[in-house]
């Protein structure tokens, strides 16, 4: 016999029904019955605009048909799903849950509509059958008109929403600072053929390295230089699971990770409080740091030509007393790269910059001075030039600095190193001195000679200058012929 189709949707007031969202929604069918042998019960089912998800199809049913192993084929759109259902004699009821495949229910839901059929296989025997025992699950009802129905259905078609996929950004470190990378972890809630780089948004930084499937996906952050926090985030609908839905979680706070960078070094500027120093003197070295420190120390600090001390100071100003060392002749402070770091614990890096050392130009060493003659002995009537060698020019040494004995000097004169004079001994001496003491004058770093013990600091000449005279004496006053005298000169 051919099958009897039944159109039960206008009988249920579905027609004419408003779309609503796609949230999980269902639609009740029935109860249909027949007493036809052989008929089907066919149903029209409205689809909601723009629906997805998950579709199920929850059937309530009873009937007593000859094959109870092969009870009843269910069709959506023509093509059967869920199999064959089982069913039983005296009208037994039963409950199936079937799952609609996404292409059968795509292909139907473009007309607006869902056509369900339930075909019973076999012959349906005389019993009539309703729904009453047992209970049934909701939403369902008991039902039996007291007709003569030998096959009841009932049921609804259910819309369940897929979950959009999630993701969860990671970093393994909360602050990045110059050198280093984060690794950036993306975890997904489901599996994702689609996930790229592409998908992630950027900001204080690039990414490399991207790489994973499935879940679990990861890439390299590095900082931009100077850039003072990172940002690491996916929005939404840029990646699917494997049903086509778009993640939808944007908005969500383990949607992004934020890195606090410090990526800009620490420097240093060191300076003097002078230029130059003599001997006696010291300077002020003050360390002005770029950013706050505690770990900058007197050791980081390099010191050449003299010492430091009183070392002292906090965050970033910090100050010393340079003392130069004896001889030296240039002082050098400076602060190498990599010796002290920022709180984020940066370290400097700025070694070969000029103002990360101080030189100072050091004079401490006296001047000396050599005292010549060109006579080591000086007789009356003769004077001697005097000559004194400086082993560094001074524009402060004078006659006044001279100190002469047995003599005088004059003409004193010269400039730079050399200066001469001339030494008039005093009659009646026998014993002439030119010496220079210590700190009579001063080399162009203002540093006084301190030589004054030096041997070579004073000339000794031997004086003469006494004239000689004589006497002449007779042994006799008078004397007659033949007679001699012894005449003696003394």
């Amino acid at each position: 016999m051919s099958k009897q189709r039944l159109l039960a949707a206008a009988m249920f007031g579905l027609i004419g029904l408003a779309p609503v969202a796609a949230t999980a929604q269902s639609v009740d069918f029935g109860p249909l019955r027949t007493n036809a042998v052989g008929a089907s019960l066919s149903f029209s089912v409205p689809v909601p605009a723009g629906d997805t998800g998950e579709q199920t199809l929850t059937v309530n049913y009873a009937g007593d048909l000859a094959d109870a192993g092969n009870f009843l084929t269910v069709e959506v759109e023509g093509t059967p799903v869920g199999g064959n259902l089982v069913g039983g004699a005296a009208c037994a009821t039963f409950t199936e849950t079937i799952t609609i495949p996404d292409a059968v229910y795509t292909a139907a839901a473009t007309d607006g509509t869902v056509s369900i059929e339930f075909i019973p296989n076999g012959s349906i025997v005389g019993s009539v059958c309703g729904f009453g025992s047992p209970p049934l699950e909701p939403p369902f009802t008991a039902f039996d008109d007291g007709n003569s129905t030998n096959f009841t259905v009932q049921g609804s078609l259910t819309t369940t929403p897929l979950l959009a996929p999630t993701i969860a950004v990671a970093s393994n470190r909360p602050l990045v600072i110059a050198g280093q990378t984060a690794t950036i972890t993306f975890t997904l809630s489901e599996a994702s053929t689609d996930f790229t780089e592409a998908d992630v948004t950027v900001t204080g930084g690039t990414l490399s390295g991207f790489g994973g499937s499935g879940v679990n996906y990861s890439a390299t952050f590095t900082p931009t230089v100077g850039a003072t926090q990172g940002v690491v985030s996916v929005a939404s609908g840029v990646f699917t699971n494997s049903a086509g839905v778009p993640n939808a979680d944007g908005a969500d706070a383990d949607n992004s990770v934020t890195m606090a960078l410090d990526t800009v070094l620490p420097t240093i500027a060191v300076t003097s409080s002078s230029a130059s120093l003599s001997a006696g003197e010291n300077a002020v070295i003050t360390f002005t740091l770029s950013e706050a420190s505690t770990d900058f120390v007197e050791a980081d600090v390099t010191v050449t030509g003299g010492t430091l001390s009183g070392f002292t100071g906090s965050g970033t100003v910090y100050t010393a007393t340079f003392t130069p060392a004896a001889g030296a002749t240039q002082g050098v402070i400076s602060v190498a790269s990599g010796t002290f770091t920022d709180a984020a614990g940066n370290a400097n890096a700025d070694g070969a910059d000029a103002d990360n050392s101080v030189t100072l130009t050091l004079d401490t060493t006296p001047p000396t001075i050599a005292v010549t003659s060109n006579r080591p002995l000086v007789i009356a009537g003769q004077t001697a030039t005097i000559t004194f060698t400086l082993s560094e020019a001074s524009t402060d040494f004078t006659e006044a600095d001279v100190t002469v004995t047995g003599g005088t000097l004059s003409g004193f004169g010269g400039s730079g190193v050399n200066y001469s004079a001339t030494f008039t001994p005093t009659v009646g001496a026998t014993q002439g001195v030119v010496s220079v003491a210590s700190g009579v004058f001063t080399n162009s770093g203002g540093v006084a000679n301190a030589d004054g013990a030096d041997a070579d600091n004073s000339v000794t000449m031997a004086l003469d200058t006494v004239l000689p005279t004589i006497a002449v004496t007779s042994s006799s006053a008078s004397l007659s012929a033949g007679e001699t005298a012894v005449i003696t000169f003394t």
